[in-house]
């Protein structure tokens, strides 16, 4: 059997290439270090001949970088004037002795900045997300002129969707403060013609939308405030996307009428190709009222911006919003109760209400990677001192200050975190591809700045004065501490005196106590995400996601106008979807789990006072018979409803048992009534009760819930449901045929599987349990290799003292527990500090993760046994190095 030709490790092979001083000796170096690898491959093995390899490699590696230091050293005193000669000298002195010490200990340089390319890789890549997608998520001319006004209540945090029909109209009137206002709101429509139908992403916005976002077209116009006139009001703008894929980039489609819900509309213009706000739409209409709707102070689904006048502040316009809005709480004193007046930036308020959170507790858990290295990299360079003991005390004896020790020790840190900050945007900028990949397209939309996410100039710039701070952060102490040793025991006896190596000894230890203090906390956060994802993803949903495929489509008024016309396409469709072979059970729901919205209405319970100024609400869903057998929900008590259940027959509900406990408790809703929605709306008698369901990770979980027969209050906005007997991906095809089939211009869209969906709503809490464990395990490697250093550096000062004791008469056995011991102390030490800080930041991740995580006495536990378990496994090698020590030899010394 032929083998493979043996081959260096092709990562060291290809930094050798690269390293070599240029073109011309790249082929030349390759194939002389290739024959040497095989000599050492053939008298030493394989093994050790990749080790002797990757030396090489990286010992070209720093010689490259010297090689680019000193040119740019000297590209710089050139430039200089002639005065900071003698200071510049000194300075390319240290950076070449810095590069000499490098280069004397790859193995140790390499450590240092793989651990540095690590940690600041990670905190880089945190930043920005946090630059982009927090602080910078637009990019707007003078964004930060914006602001945004909102109506919130106590129960409703939210900044957008706020605001009625009626209060824009109050916020367009004149402001001293702002140049003017704008609203928007959805318009998701149904593009049909031509080409297959289509869902599109669109909203409807004020004449000012577009001047206040300093916005001009590609092609046409814009929307202004001739297009508001309600009746008139059919023009639309459409984005640069949707010119390109729908239209072909035709430049005659300006003009032309398309066919929007069933009705002509005329493109008056083209946005230019980087404007897609809000949430990457697709086409924009203009916003008119109704004599009624303009009146409307209830239905809260608008949001409003303005921008500051120049030379006002934020602060300013809060003021006289302020006082526009008491006014409107004094005229509507009803539509305003339990309404406050909340005015933010236009950033603030458009990104996602928990975004800032979890992008902190992202750069928190960065940070403590960072620090858990920066000890590592410190009680690493506490070794080298005191192994460089004798050599800075000859400096120091021949007249070298204390301060220029110090500044070489330094440099050699600088010198090592600028060697890593390539591997470390390297690793930033693999996380934001892996980060970005992962993003389902769906959700990215409301993302704001995702797509922007990168390594640009900026972020290299903070990337490096991250590494000149965390060079001097893990560099300072070592390098104080080893500035100062004791010069007569030192050149005497080479710095193995018992007072310097037991102070060295102690803040050694000390430092990883801090170590393992610092990873616990994180480690527990890990856990705590990953156990909420795996409840929220995998865990019971109250519902069967297997076997189920899902589909959208929404009905438009134009085209079905009456509950008689929905109600007769829905039955169609179930008819239609249960002659597609493979599928078992057929349902349509107004919503179900997973889908975006969840509508509540207005509760009146028979028999209950109702409070005015504090009304309740229950999510509502109708619903078709199969609906709760086909998602396998359980009727818990009653029935579940059935084809007789229509508009003639009596008014029916099912509750959810988080409704009947909370709306009845101790007693049962069967036979009670409810009524949903206005006062004119009919009384609905209670038939049965169902299990509880959970409709997302983040909101609404076991939400009070009323189902009503969709044959009682046909829906607009339809899910068809399909439980199947074959794989459900396999039936989508048919499943947009069976729309089709009923209205050839009804797009079917977010056609997926049941798991599919729950998979795409729940990447959210994934992407944080996923970040927080890769921060977790980092964790666990840096304090383990902490331990290890400390206890290998611990056996290696303290081997004669072993040697002695087993001269003495200790077994191998009192060594090992001698060691291990030591390290079980200090990992000991360290889970007592660190549990504490553990529960400080669960508390915290409860708040954040709205309520998905909890504390678990038994995670605390596990990860306490973990980190000590690892301790112990690192302590073991020193441990069992310690017994080789010959007593003979040791006695002679």
């Amino acid at each position: 059997m032929n083998r493979p030709p043996l081959r260096p490790p092709p990562l060291a092979e290809w930094l050798a290439r690269r390293a070599a001083p240029g073109p011309d000796w790249r082929d030349v170096s390759a194939g002389d270090l290739h024959e040497e690898f095989l000599a050492v491959a053939r008298a030493d093995g394989v093994r050790r001949a990749r080790r002797w390899y990757w030396r090489q490699a990286l010992g070209l590696v720093v010689e490259m970088a010297g090689r680019v230091t000193r040119a740019a050293a000297d590209a710089v005193r050139s430039a200089l004037p002639r005065k900071g000669d003698q200071m510049f000298a000194a300075l390319a002195q240290e950076l070449r002795l810095a590069f000499r010490a490098m280069r004397h200990q790859p193995l140790a340089s390499g450590v240092v900045i793989v651990t540095l390319a690590l940690g600041l890789g990670a905190n880089v890549a945190t930043f920005g997300m946090m630059d982009t997608l927090v602080l910078r998520p637009f990019t707007f001319p003078e964004v930060d002129r914006l602001v945004m006004p909102s109506e919130n209540s106590t129960d409703d945090p939210y900044p957008k969707e706020t605001i009625a029909p009626a209060g824009v109209r109050a916020y367009e009137a004149p402001w001293q403060t702002l140049e003017a206002t704008a609203a928007y709101g959805w318009w998701d429509v149904n593009l049909s013609g031509g080409q297959e139908p289509e869902r599109v992403l669109g909203f409807r916005v004020t004449a000012a939308f577009f001047p206040l976002l300093r916005t001009v077209p590609a092609r046409g116009r814009l929307l202004d405030a001739r297009d508001m006139t309600w009746g008139a009001h059919h023009q639309v703008v459409i984005s640069d996307g949707l010119w390109r894929r729908r239209f072909g980039a035709d430049p005659a489609v300006v003009g032309r009428t398309i066919r929007l819900d069933g009705e002509p509309h005329e493109v008056v213009g083209i946005a230019p190709p980087t404007f897609v706000f809000p949430d990457s739409a697709d086409i924009w209409a203009p916003m008119s009222f109704s004599a009624s709707d303009a009146e409307d102070r209830s239905s809260r689904r608008l949001t409003v911006f303005g921008r500051l006048r120049p030379d006002v502040s934020l602060a300013a316009a809060s003021a006289e919003m302020e006082a526009r809005f008491s006014a409107l709480e004094t005229a509507h004193p009803d539509a305003y109760r339990d309404r406050r007046l909340v005015v933010r930036s236009f950033s603030e308020g458009m990104i996602d209400i928990g975004m800032p959170k979890v992008l902190v507790l992202w750069q928190a858990a960065a940070v403590l990677v960072l620090l858990i290295g920066c000890t590592n990299i410190a009680n690493l360079l506490l070794a080298r001192g005191a192994a460089r003991q004798r050599e800075l005390a000859v400096r120091l004896a021949i007249g070298a200050s204390r301060w220029r020790v110090v500044r070489q020790l330094l440099a050699e840190s600088v010198v090592l975190a600028l060697v890593a900050l390539p591997a470390a945007l390297a690793v930033a900028a693999l996380v934001f591809r892996l980060v970005k990949g992962a993003m389902p397209a769906m959700l990215v939309r409301f993302v704001p700045g995702w797509d922007r996410m990168a390594v640009d100039a900026g972020l290299a710039g903070w990337a490096v004065a991250a590494a000149l701070l965390t060079a001097v952060i893990f560099s300072l102490l070592p390098a104080l501490q080893s500035s100062r040793p004791n010069l007569t025991g030192t050149l005497r006896d080479g710095g193995r005196g018992a007072t310097g190596l037991a102070m060295r000894s102690r803040l050694r230890r000390g430092l990883v106590v801090a170590e393992i203090a610092l990873a616990l906390p994180l480690l527990i956060a890990s856990g705590l995400a990953a156990v909420g994802a795996q409840r929220f993803a995998s865990g019971p949903q109250g519902y069967d996601p297997a076997g189920v495929l899902r589909a959208r489509t929404i009905l438009p008024e134009a085209t079905h106008p009456t509950p008689e016309a929905r109600l007769q396409f829905t039955e169609r469709l179930i008819d239609a979807a249960r002659q597609i072979p493979g599928v078992e059970l057929a349902a349509t729901a107004s919503v179900m789990p997973t889908v975006t919205s969840n509508p509540q209405r207005r509760l009146t319970i028979e028999g209950k006072p109702v409070d005015p100024a504090h009304s309740i609400s229950i999510s509502y869903r109708a619903v078709s018979p199969d609906y709760l057998a086909t998602l396998r929900i359980p009727v818990v008590h009653g029935r579940s409803f059935t084809p007789a259940d229509r508009g003639a027959a009596r008014p029916v509900a099912i509750v959810s048992e988080a409704a009947a406990q909370r709306f009845w408790p101790g007693e049962s809703p069967l036979g009670r009534r409810l009524r949903l929605g206005s006062d004119d709306r009919p009384w609905l008698t209670v038939v049965g009760v169902a299990g509880d369901t959970i409709h997302d990770w983040f909101d609404s979980r076991r939400e009070p819930t009323a189902y009503v027969p969709v044959a009682q209050a046909p829906a607009s906005s339809i899910n068809l449901i399909l439980r199947t007997s074959v794989p459900p991906e396999t039936v989508a095809d048919a499943t947009r045929r069976a729309i089709a089939s009923v209205d050839p211009s009804q797009p079917a869209f977010e056609i997926m599987t049941m798991t599919e969906a729950l998979r795409v709503r729940t990447t959210g809490l994934r992407f944080i349990s996923a970040l927080m464990a890769a921060f977790g395990l980092l964790a666990l490697v840096l304090a383990t290799v902490g331990i290890y250093s400390v206890m290998a550096y611990y056996v290696a000062q303290r081997r004669h003292e072993m040697g002695v004791r087993m001269a003495l008469g200790a077994s191998a056995r009192d060594i090992v527990r001698l060691t291990v011991g030591q390290g079980a102390r200090m990992a000991a030490l360290g889970i007592v500090i660190g549990l504490g800080f553990g529960v400080a930041l669960a508390r915290v991740m409860e708040n954040l993760l709205f309520g998905v995580v909890a504390l678990e006495p038994w995670l605390f536990a596990t990860v306490a046994l973990t980190l000590a378990a690892a301790a112990v496994a690192a302590s073991l090698l020193p441990a069992r190095h310690a017994t080789s020590v010959d007593p003979a030899s040791a006695l002679r010394v």
